[in-house]
């Protein structure tokens, strides 16, 4: 099976890697780099799979699309749609909107034999995951509408402001730091990214909401923005994966 990759130019060594390259030909898989600027490349690359990371590409989505109508049996990871999906910040958390998500491990008897002592033990724990709550404040929002949707989700100070939409990142971290709240409440931020999607903001109290929703803020927070319930988390940002061995 053929893969090809569609990358930044500084991701693709990264990623692409003779290590890479080696152990995927092992299980029978040939990865190849695809140039995002060239799409009748990807015709004759004859590739089975396309996955690509390239933000702020444009028209990419639409070569896409119509390298996938030329190739019907071919699959792109993800399909453009499934990605802008999670641009919302909306959609994105509705899975989990008043759920808890339960991971428990699986049990196979022929292999934690094999596994190192603590990753054994670490997979007898059960993992629960659920989002913070938040609301959507749309455009015309008042101070007043916005109090109620907050107290009708339950949602209290700090709370976190981030843009509705937004978009993938070109980032290796996740660093954001927060200025001091100041007297009106309203904390700025701004994400690692360039991307004024991800721009974060904190909102401390009444008054710091009235000045979010009358927009003098960080033109990047102006309404529609998600107001998310702050979770203390030790300054940390924890990657939740479950991968069956």
């Amino acid at each position: 099976m053929r893969v090809g990759f569609i990358l930044l130019d500084k991701k693709r060594p990264r990623v692409l890697t003779p290590a890479l390259s080696a152990a995927a030909a092992q299980h029978g898989f040939d990865l190849v780099a695809l140039d995002p600027s060239s799409p009748a490349h990807w015709d004759l690359e004859n590739v089975d799979v396309i996955v690509h990371k390239v933000p702020e590409c444009p028209g990419l989505d639409a070569e896409l699309l119509a390298y996938q109508q030329r190739h019907p049996g071919r699959v792109l990871l993800d399909p453009p749609a499934a990605v802008r999906a999670l641009q919302d910040r909306e959609r994105m958390l509705a899975p989990l909107s008043g759920k808890q998500l339960l991971i428990t491990p699986q049990q196979r008897p022929q292999q934690p034999a094999q596994l190192p002592q603590k990753l054994h033990r670490d997979r007898q724990q059960s993992v629960l995951i659920s989002a913070p709550a938040q609301v959507t404040l749309p455009i015309g929002c008042s101070s007043d509408q916005a109090l109620q949707l907050l107290t009708a989700a339950g949602i209290t100070y700090p709370a976190l402001v981030k843009p509705l939409i937004t978009a993938p990142p070109d980032s290796s971290a996740a660093d954001v730091r927060l200025s001091q709240p100041t007297a009106t409440g309203l904390a700025n931020s701004r994400a690692n990214s360039s991307r004024d999607g991800h721009a974060l903001g904190a909102v401390f109290s009444d008054a710091g909401l009235q000045r979010l929703v009358s927009g003098a803020c960080d033109p990047a927070l102006q309404l529609p923005v998600v107001l998310q319930q702050f979770v203390p988390h030790g300054e940390a940002l924890y990657k939740v994966s479950h991968c069956l061995l």
